[in-house]
């Protein structure tokens, strides 16, 4: 059976759900993380060496870089609904957190640095 094929788990107290790493994939460089968080409920993390994406899978969010509100992203009421995602990019180190404005899911995909 294909290591690519990853079923998601209860989520932590950060909501996530599914990682998916470039060591665990085999990759060189791109991993990805996926949440689900409930209304008013906060993910927040540091992007380290790497430039991060984050994508709202559906629902939406506000979305702090630093000490900014970076503002609101997302608001497709499902990944089968014919509109693309909602998405924010983040540079390599910098701290940034995501809160739900209702409940969504979010993915957030990690390149792995060069060199």
């Amino acid at each position: 059976m294909s290591k690519l094929l990853v079923k998601p788990h209860a989520p932590g107290s950060d909501g996530c759900i599914l990682e998916v790493t470039p060591e665990s994939a085999g990759w060189q460089y791109v991993g990805f993380k996926v949440c689900r968080l409930a209304a008013g409920q906060t993910f927040t993390d540091v992007s380290g060496g790497v430039e991060t994406c984050i994508v709202v899978l559906s629902g939406s969010a506000d979305v702090m870089l630093g000490e900014s509100v970076s503002g609101s992203i997302g608001g497709r009421p499902s990944v089968f609904t014919d509109a693309a995602p909602g998405a924010a990019y983040v540079p390599a180190g910098t701290r940034y957190s995501i809160t739900a404005r209702g409940g969504l899911t979010k993915r957030s995909k990690v390149p792995k640095p060069s060199g």
